[in-house]
């Protein structure tokens, strides 16, 4: 049995990954100022450019889902080329883009799986079709994949910290007077995601105590690591060799995020997500 793997944009995989694997991806949109927009993948234009853009815009982003037809089109053209089809979306608790996903599969009389990539977006749900695409070349029926994967989205953690509150400001998340009193005094929130949602644990001063903090929240049995940032390469590259100690037989890799997370975030973001099984 042949089985193809379908995402959606914020998946973040490079156009040549999923060219290789041969991956249908869903494309999310966003407007700013009136004006729509296709999210991109990374190394292209118009996701590069994306926060030179934003930091120009009069409003504040607005996001969109795919679909239940863009679903569908995507299916129809998987199904093609493949007996089944899994479709992995970002987490239900941030879009309806899974909704979206579960409706559309609905017309496909079992030949379309689909799960909710619950713990974010990005490498989380990179990890997950990793090692779909593992299984499925060796062999591995979908019900086994399917499991698998739920097992490995079920062990995963993502820790995060936003190092610029002015963009989370603009979307009505923060009160001005807070967000300036934060900046002033280098206090920064630091988050998890679960299947709730993005939730604050704690408040830290310091870049040196968010990187240690980062580093605290992925576990040393983790198999698969990603190091995601947004404009703080230099943090993300301390992270990852203290992260090569603690964890020195995960696979790890220094990743990012898009317009569509990150117009919500803004400009200044780092992360630690990781998996154990």
């Amino acid at each position: 049995m042949k089985v193809g793997f379908i995402v959606d944009t914020t998946a973040y995989f490079p156009r040549e990954y999923t060219d290789k694997h041969n991956i249908g991806v869903v494309h999310m949109k966003y407007s700013l100022d009136g004006v729509e927009y296709v999210e991109g993948r990374p190394g292209e234009p118009e996701f590069e450019g994306f926060f030179e853009l934003y930091s120009q815009a009069k409003d504040t982003i607005k996001t969109a889902c795919p679909s239940v037809q863009d679903y569908e089109d995507a299916y129809n053209k998987a199904l093609e080329q493949h007996d089944c089809v899994i479709c992995i979306t970002l987490a239900s608790v941030l879009s309806a883009t899974n909704s979206m996903a579960q409706n559309a599969a609905e017309a496909f009389e079992g030949k379309v799986h689909v799960i909710d990539g619950k713990n974010g977006a990005g490498p989380t749900i990179q990890f997950l079709i990793e090692l779909g695409i593992d299984l499925a070349s060796k062999g591995v029926d979908a019900e086994e994949i399917v499991a698998r994967i739920k097992e490995r989205s079920d062990s995963s953690v993502a820790t995060f910290s936003l190092n610029d509150l002015t963009y989370v400001v603009r979307g009505g998340r923060l009160s001005p007077s807070k967000a300036f009193m934060a900046n002033m005094l280098g206090v920064k929130p630091l988050l998890i995601m679960n299947e709730e949602g993005l939730k604050p644990v704690s408040k830290i001063r310091g870049t040196a105590k968010i990187i240690q903090a980062l580093l605290d929240g992925t576990p040393e049995d983790a198999v698969r690591i990603s190091i995601p940032h947004i404009n703080m390469a230099d943090e993300a590259a301390k992270i990852l060799e203290a992260v090569k100690q603690k964890c020195p037989n995960a696979i790890i890799t220094i990743d990012t995020f898009g317009p569509i997370i990150g117009g919500h975030t803004g400009p200044k973001l780092i992360a630690t997500l990781a998996c154990t099984k």
